[in-house]
């Protein structure tokens, strides 16, 4: 094995042992201008201030989808 695959071997085995982990939790959001500050400091401070310390918060930030691009996959040309 080269060192190129052995990192993708130990990568792959270290995304595997997070998506096992109970202490981790996804956070899923879509923009929006509403937030006076960022999700992710407003989540941070909750956990501090309720003492969850062991919890782990991963933000994933997704986009809306375009009402073009949702035609045009419905559209089968």
């Amino acid at each position: 094995m080269d060192a190129r695959e052995q990192e993708i071997l130990q990568s792959n085995l270290k995304k595997d042992e997070r998506s096992r982990d109970p202490r981790n939790m996804n956070f899923v959001t879509r923009y929006s201008g509403n937030w006076r500050k960022p999700e992710h400091k407003t989540i941070h401070e909750l956990r501090n201030k309720y003492g969850l310390k062991w919890l782990r918060v991963r933000m994933v930030y997704k986009r809306h989808a375009n009402l073009k691009e949702m035609v045009l996959a419905d559209a089968h040309f």
